[in-house]
């Protein structure tokens, strides 16, 4: 179970809380007197009947989106193992790599622990780090 915070009144008799006006009355504070010119406060309102319920409803509701925000974000974010694997497999051939940064095709030259080189037709080098890395074709 969750926990519930329920704020009321900070005194049977005051509206201000203490803290706020420290200066201003503390001496009627300290005598034990309460604010005049705040009313009493009313009787705390019953808690609903389907609390319980309703708190058991929110945190079934948490643990599902829970559940399926962890599932999503294994779609989407291949392990670094998966996609190091992948570019061994495709070691001196060419592939066409889509990243966080642009789209890159070349031959893979070099598979390292965080990173792979592509060397493109034109001679130019990319060093591509895994993390950024969305797929490999």
């Amino acid at each position: 179970m969750g926990i519930v915070y329920v704020e009321g009144c900070y005194d049977d008799c005051c509206r201000e809380p203490y803290s706020r006006n420290k200066r201003k009355y503390r001496d009627e504070y300290d005598r034990g007197s309460c604010f005049p010119q705040y009313p009493p406060c009313p009787p705390y309102p019953p808690f609903p009947s389907d609390l319980a319920a309703r708190l058991a409803a929110a945190e079934a509701t948490i643990a599902s989106n829970t559940a399926r925000i962890a599932a999503l974000e294994a779609q989407v974010g291949a392990p670094i193992d998966t996609i190091r694997a992948q570019f061994q497999a495709n070691l001196n051939n060419t592939v066409t790599v889509n990243t966080s940064f642009d789209v890159v095709s070349g031959t893979v030259t070099t598979v390292g622990i965080d990173a792979a080189e592509l060397t493109t037709p034109t001679g130019d080098i990319f060093i591509i780090p895994y993390t950024s890395v969305i797929s490999i074709v």
